[in-house]
């Protein structure tokens, strides 16, 4: 006898228009990060991103080109 599933729920994975990550200042708020490792994909580079965003939030800058990330790529304009 096979048992029966007692519920099943979707995998919600969440994407940029481009796939890539977001990781970037805030257009508005200057002392806010966004960070959008885009679920699973990014988990295998947490490491590193976790990494950046220390040294962006301690040094105010990273060791890293993070640029291809930013927000400015769908048009957002920063403050």
């Amino acid at each position: 006898m096979v048992p029966a599933s007692v519920k099943t729920v979707p995998c919600l994975y969440t994407c940029t228009p481009d796939f890539h990550f977001i990781i970037d200042r805030h257009p508005t708020m200057d002392r806010v990060l966004v960070a959008s490792p885009c679920s699973g994909h990014g988990f295998k580079h947490s490491a590193a991103i976790g990494e950046c965003l220390a040294q962006w939030v301690v040094e105010g800058k990273t060791s890293m080109d993070l640029s291809s990330f930013s927000l400015r790529r769908f048009g957002a304009s920063q403050a």
